[in-house]
């Protein structure tokens, strides 16, 4: 599939379904980035008012990927605060507090901070993300237009059915199925 924009009209797209894909072809890495900042724009015109709610949440929430179907692969995630992404990102230099770091950590611990705080403001909040493949959790950052809300009791049982594709069955809770319908419904385009 081509890009139907004027200035990306050569760059070649093999879409996966539900927003996955890959696309290459690139003049330079110049052109790369400006590829990717139309993308992010395109997402972040996409969001609705539930998921840009995510973005100034200051409590931890819990969601469904929606960019991959999830009948093929469910994932669920938990999307961190900046205080809990901050919390874990100490506990990676073991210390409780800045206090406890030394000058060049405490500079790449500001930095990192600082990516985050401006990451989830162009729309991506860190967390981990958990699924059939990765059932212990995988930390990375998830923009919102592929994230839809569910509530912390339909995560954990989503967690104690080892995040099963089949999750859309009978065998969930109506709470489990009616989050992960919504979630379906918006993946289809239902907003």
């Amino acid at each position: 599939m081509t890009n139907e924009t004027d200035e990306f009209a050569h760059i070649k797209e093999e879409n996966f379904g539900s927003g996955s894909g890959i696309a290459y072809g690139f003049k330079d890495l110049d052109e790369f980035y400006r590829y990717l900042a139309r993308k992010e724009q395109q997402a972040n015109e996409r969001m609705l008012d539930i998921q840009r709610r995510m973005i100034t949440c200051e409590d931890e929430q819990w969601y469904v990927n929606i960019s991959v179907p999830m009948q093929e692969l469910f994932i669920a995630g938990e999307a961190w605060s900046l205080r809990h992404a901050r919390q874990s990102e100490l506990e990676s230099y073991g210390v409780e507090t800045v206090s406890g770091l030394n000058d060049e950590q405490k500079a790449e611990f500001n930095a990192s901070i600082r990516l985050m705080r401006d990451a989830r403001n162009r729309g991506y909040i860190f967390g981990k993300s958990y699924s059939i493949i990765e059932p212990r959790g995988e930390l990375g950052s998830t923009h919102v237009s592929c994230m839809w809300p569910i509530n912390e009791a339909a995560f954990n049982e989503a967690r104690e059915q080892m995040w099963r594709p089949d999750l859309l069955s009978n065998e969930a809770s109506p709470n489990l199925r009616r989050a992960l319908y919504r979630a379906f419904v918006m993946l289809r385009g239902g907003r």
